[in-house]
């Protein structure tokens, strides 16, 4: 006796990009397969969730050598891998999706000497994702006790903060 197990709802070839930076989100295309037209041009029926939320439609495309395309955004999510899933009518295909941790590095310290009490301006150089260009959407702290940034240089990296 042999089993053939054939695929009879749609299913994920692939996701691309299937990682993206976790604050940011990202435009994933999502190519499917064994759907044999059942996405109309207004993709009435279709919805694709991450990680248990919605990720709007943006574009629905379809190529005999391709196949069906879907393009959805996928919101920002806390960081980690989530489950996604297509949804076309009662059918269900699922995929991976990672949202990445984001990061913020400090890549120099420079500081002239200063007061144990504070008060003394400090110049961080910094790197990684997402980068932030305002002051008051940037936390530095020293030794647990929150430093005020007065300014940020985007082009330099730079980020001027006194303590």
């Amino acid at each position: 006796f042999i089993y053939t197990f054939e695929q009879v709802g749609p299913a994920v070839v692939s996701a691309a990009p299937s990682a993206a930076p976790a604050s940011a989100g990202a435009r994933v295309v999502l190519q499917l397969d064994n759907l044999q037209g059942a996405i109309g041009a207004d993709a009435a029926g279709v919805s694709v969730r991450v990680g248990g939320t919605l990720a709007p439609l943006a574009e629905v495309g379809y190529s005999d050598a391709a196949g069906t395309q879907l393009t959805a955004d996928v919101p920002p999510l806390p960081a980690g891998v989530h489950q996604g899933v297509v949804q076309v009518g009662s059918d269900y295909a699922s995929f991976l999706y990672e949202a990445l941790a984001d990061s913020i590095t400090v890549a120099s310290f420079d500081t002239s000497e200063g007061a144990v009490a504070g008060g003394s301006m400090v110049l961080l150089t910094l790197s990684g994702m997402p980068f932030v260009t305002s002051p008051g959407s940037l936390s530095v702290t020293f030794g647990g006790i929150e430093a005020r940034v007065n300014r940020i240089l985007p082009g330099a990296a730079l980020t001027e903060t006194q303590v």
